[in-house]
């Protein structure tokens, strides 16, 4: 009796596979272009798999390249001065699906998700910039900004070169990223066992690495540094003139540069290595 059961739950699950997968759109392979026209936005949230490009116009518009048959599948839509692009349907296989997006200064926040891709093919001139990626997503931009701000969170994936004044970026569970910075300063929080790679320069660096996560900004070269760590996280610091350091917890801080070295608290089987 109880394989008879085994079997017939074999037999309904692979029904639903089969129901499922007749379900989800199947690309024709004939790509057009569609232009969805223009709009009044200043955020933009990303989902659905979706690659999105993107560039900087002084009018907004929006278009769309995929397989004819998948058009109306692909929403591009504006509530409250926010952009959405997601999909009403899912889809099995395609030939293209991306959407280009021309945005105007206004623009300050893009929110990505759900292994969907953005890239930026010029630099994008900004005001307050936030930056929230998580779900898989990857994100490869070119911003110059006055204030920046990354939520990398759920194994998001970024590449970023940014120029500003002042640049916070935050890091959280799997996410990973690389950042090109030419600012004044910068604040990081790495936690969870997130990894940033931080190369450039500023004036002021402040991190904070916690939860084994890593905090790499042996090439981002600073004049003052504070750095604490713990939980056996990593931290890698290039200081030109102080650098300051809390370390706890079997944590590890690597010290590139000659700065003067200020240590105020140091204990747990933490670890200073001098490079």
């Amino acid at each position: 009796m109880k394989s008879v059961n085994y079997f017939l739950s074999i037999v309904a699950f692979l029904l639903v596979l089969t129901v499922s997968a007749q379900e989800k759109l199947k690309g024709n392979r004939i790509v057009t272009t569609e232009n969805r026209g223009n709009f009044d936005f200043e955020k933009i949230e990303i989902g659905d798999g979706i690659d999105v490009l993107i560039s900087q116009g002084d009018e907004t518009s929006v278009s769309v390249e995929a397989d004819e048959n998948l058009m109306d599948a692909i929403i591009t839509e504006v509530n409250n001065n926010t952009l959405t692009i997601k999909l009403s349907e899912e889809i099995r296989s395609k030939k293209e699906l991306k959407v280009l997006v021309t945005a105007n200064s206004l623009l300050n926040q893009i929110t990505i998700k759900d292994k969907s891709d953005i890239t930026s093919n010029s630099t994008l001139f900004l005001d307050s910039f936030t930056l929230n990626a998580e779900g898989d997503s990857k994100v490869s931009l070119n911003l110059d900004v006055i204030h920046f701000y990354l939520n990398n969170n759920e194994s998001a994936n970024i590449n970023l070169s940014v120029k500003g004044e002042e640049v916070y970026l935050k890091a959280n569970k799997t996410g990973k990223g690389k950042v090109n910075i030419s600012a004044d300063k910068v604040e990081v929080i790495t936690q969870g066992s997130s990894s940033l790679e931080l190369t450039g320069e500023c004036k002021s660096l402040n991190i904070k690495a916690e939860n084994r996560s890593n905090a790499r900004a042996a090439e981002l070269e600073t004049e003052e540094t504070i750095v604490t760590s713990s939980d056996t996280s990593n931290a890698f610091v290039n200081a030109k003139i102080k650098l300051t350091v809390s370390a706890i917890n079997s944590s590890e801080v690597s010290i590139y540069g000659q700065p003067q070295i200020i240590i105020e608290k140091f204990a747990d089987k933490a670890i200073l290595r001098k490079k």
